[in-house]
């Protein structure tokens, strides 16, 4: 049966044929370098053949039609498609696996890194990154992250800095050296250029360490022992200025809220009266036993965390507030610099109280400023009672937000160490 063949207009045949002139060089080039890709994997499939060359003895001695029976359903065009499916599948993993092994995903990493994260609003430069899993050490130095369109953008103050991360995975072990989480914009770039924020970035950090001992990490341990923890050097910034802080609006250039649709109101079903409590003999305080059944349902059994080493030194938290017409306040809180070895979780409950009820204090007081300043302004002016009256409740309905997520904030860190799993 003669080929068909494809008939242009005279017209055209001069442009498709420099067409094929320069695309046939190009396909041949890339035919040849998957073609040299493919050698090395071919290359240990033949050497597979030739250790175990017995199964061609063992083929040989099978009947002459299954042979053949055998082989049309190998050459049929199904299974030549799933042939080269698993061809190509393992070219990739192998240099996949080749690449992981010699140490090449990090200058990959460090190439493919800011593309991909402009793409999703993120500015990033890396200027090393080291993968070399057979020593178990992953590094990365010069790590710097901007939003897209910041100011900040090729400028010496990034949103996020960092020197060096150090990570060793099969170890446990992690290592932060010199973070710097920096203002957001609008406190950064404010429209009455105060430079504060500017010059005391939201965090610093010095050096951070922890290292976790893996093997109670497992299921049957009833007990996750963290051999070391680190923090020197740790300064932090919580501003509460006008309606917003620093905390959320940082979070917000980071991690824009989702456009959602509002869902449509519905009618409230009336509440059910709550039955009334039966007299028990046993307190209300009493603590449920983890090993006992709650609802129904038995609770797993507590876990206890244990702290080798716990070095904390120059650390910081200041609480600074500003409110429309008084001069801004700050209340410096210090950390207390200690060194504890083989505490239990009780003594790093007491300690992490230790350290937050100072910072809880500040934040209270300034909550408590700014509802004074919102509720003043409210009653100042007489003409204006309703807007200024407003004004006041909203202030004050923001500090008590702020006031409630930071004592999530706090429990979140009490309950690190409370022994409790949770699902």
């Amino acid at each position: 049966m003669p080929r068909s063949t494809l008939k242009f207009s005279p017209v055209l045949q001069p442009f498709f044929r420099s067409l094929g002139k320069v695309l046939s060089p190009i396909w041949r080039g890339l035919c040849k370098v998957c073609y040299w890709l493919s050698l090395p994997p071919r290359w240990i499939g033949l050497g597979v053949l030739w250790c175990f060359r017995w199964v061609g003895l063992l083929w040989k001695k099978l009947p002459q039609g299954f042979r053949d029976g055998t082989a049309r359903v190998y050459a049929s065009a199904p299974i030549r498609v799933v042939r080269m499916f698993i061809f190509v599948l393992a070219c990739v993993l192998f240099w996949i696996l080749f690449l992981f092994l010699s140490g090449a995903f990090g200058p990959i990493i460090r190439w493919l890194a800011p593309p991909i994260a402009r793409v999703y609003g993120y500015e990033i430069s890396i200027q090393e990154c080291v993968v070399r899993p057979l020593s178990d050490n992953i590094r990365i130095a010069g790590f710097r992250l901007d939003t897209v369109g910041s100011p900040r953008i090729g400028t010496d103050a990034p949103l996020i800095s960092l020197d060096s991360l150090q990570c060793k995975p099969m170890e446990g072990y992690i290592r932060a050296d010199n973070l710097r989480i920096g203002n957001p914009d609008s406190f950064h770039y404010a429209e009455d250029g105060d430079e504060y924020y500017a010059e005391n970035p939201f965090l610093t950090l010095s050096l951070a360490e922890i290292k976790v001992d893996l093997e109670t990490l497992s299921s049957s341990s009833d007990e996750i022992v963290i051999e070391l923890i680190r923090v020197h050097g740790l300064n932090v910034l919580y501003a509460l200025d006008y309606d917003t802080d620093n905390v959320t609006a940082l979070t917000a250039q980071l991690m824009p809220p989702k456009t959602e649709s509002t869902p449509t109101p519905t009618a409230e079903p009336a509440p059910t009266p709550a039955p009334e409590s039966t007299p028990s003999s046993a307190p209300e305080s009493q603590v449920v036993s983890a090993e006992q059944p709650v609802d129904g349902v038995p609770q797993a059994p507590q876990t206890n965390v244990r702290v080798l080493l716990a070095d904390f030194k120059d650390n910081n938290v200041t609480v600074r507030w500003v409110i429309a017409g008084a001069v801004p306040a700050s209340i410096p809180c210090p950390i207390p610099d200690f060194v504890m070895e083989d505490m239990s979780t009780q003594e790093v409950q007491d300690q992490i109280e230790t350290i937050i009820t100072p910072i809880r204090d500040a934040i209270d007081t300034a909550n408590a400023a700014i509802n004074a300043a919102g509720k003043a302004v409210g009653a100042a002016i007489k003409t204006t009672t309703e807007v200024l009256g407003s004004a006041g409740v909203a202030i004050g309905d923001g500090a008590k937000a702020v006031s409630d997520t930071t004592e999530s904030i706090i429990g979140g860190a009490l309950n690190l160490f409370s022994g409790d799993d949770e699902e």
